[in-house]
């Protein structure tokens, strides 16, 4: 994929089912549906973590073996970097709130509806 407009926001759907699988598992307690702030901190740092990814494919040169802009430190360096980590970061948290969120809750409303239709044993 050439296109930065189908690469970063695939990034983003991928890394957002994952969170919601690491969320949804018991392997990692400290992160689960009940801690928000903790959660919002870790996207952060996913999406930091898969632009400057992203900033690397894209400026990698295949002939020379470098990186074709150079990551010097630099306060424009810097910038761009945090630039493409907050949009990776908006794309990750619109497409949690817009895919995962609503099946999450659809499943939810349905056991719910399920349990409480399910007449009583006497």
């Amino acid at each position: 994929m050439d296109n930065i407009y189908v690469v970063s926001p695939t990034v983003a759907l991928v890394t957002s089912v994952l969170l919601q699988v690491v969320k949804n598992s018991t392997y990692f307690p400290w992160l689960n549906r009940n801690t928000g702030k903790l959660n919002a901190a870790v996207g952060m740092i996913v999406a930091l973590l898969t632009s400057v990814g992203i900033i690397a494919s894209f400026d990698f040169n295949q002939q020379t073996g470098a990186f074709a802009a150079g990551f010097s430190g630099n306060v424009w360096d810097v910038l761009h970097a945090l630039g493409h980590a907050v949009v990776q970061w908006a794309e990750q948290h619109a497409i949690y709130k817009s895919l995962l969120v609503p099946s999450e809750t659809l499943g939810e409303i349905r056991t719910l509806l399920t349990n409480n239709q399910t007449p009583a044993k006497p």
